[in-house]
């Protein structure tokens, strides 16, 4: 690895989930939000490109004896599941109120989303050394996202709840960081496999 673009890999995922949690933190402190719809699909977007951007710079940052190229279309493409699991992920976080469930089910689909965009960006690599992938670590690249995105769903009301501040930027950006981390963990943990 480049480790000059490995911890900027992880700025931008940590970035994208901020913007998306400030986002989702004002709607959910607003009673009426006017074009709910456009302030979700914005933070969608946020989080999303950022964690689609973490993805490709700590691709970047991996480095083979053989040069890599990637097909423009299929790279294109790995953002579009992101992005839709992102969004569901900003109407759970923007929620006033949150379930068990709720959370366990928006982490389910957000690491889902993940692992789809980084296995659909990892189609797209064009390369002469033959890639084949180890189906354990494949499987644990994929629990460990969900596990840690589930946690960051929830982190930024359990902080908020945890230190009596609810408007403050500490929350957002523990949160986001921990987003931010379960992102690129997924990521390099799916690298190994």
């Amino acid at each position: 690895y480049n480790y000059n673009l490995v911890p900027l890999s992880l700025l931008m995922s940590i970035v994208g989930a901020y913007v998306a949690l400030e986002i989702a933190s004002k709607i959910a402190r607003s009673q009426a939000v006017e074009n709910r719809s456009v302030w979700l699909w914005g933070g969608a977007l946020a989080l999303g490109l950022g964690a689609w951007s973490m993805h490709f710079v700590g691709m970047n940052a991996f480095e083979l004896s053989e040069p890599i190229m990637y097909d423009f279309w299929v790279t294109l493409f790995s953002l579009v599941p992101v992005v839709l699991a992102s969004r569901l992920a900003m109407a759970i976080i923007s929620a006033r109120q949150q379930s068990f469930v709720t959370m366990l089910s928006g982490g389910v689909l957000f690491g889902a989303g993940i692992g789809v965009m980084h296995y659909v960006g990892m189609a797209g690599m064009k390369t002469n050394a033959y890639m084949y992938f180890r189906i354990e670590i494949v499987l644990l690249s994929v629990l460990i996202v969900v596990i840690l995105a589930t946690i960051a769903l929830s982190a930024r009301q359990i902080i908020q709840a945890a230190i009596g501040d609810t408007k403050g930027i500490l929350p957002i950006f523990l949160g986001a960081v921990m987003m931010g981390g379960a992102i690129a963990s997924m990521h390099f943990i799916a690298m190994k496999a």
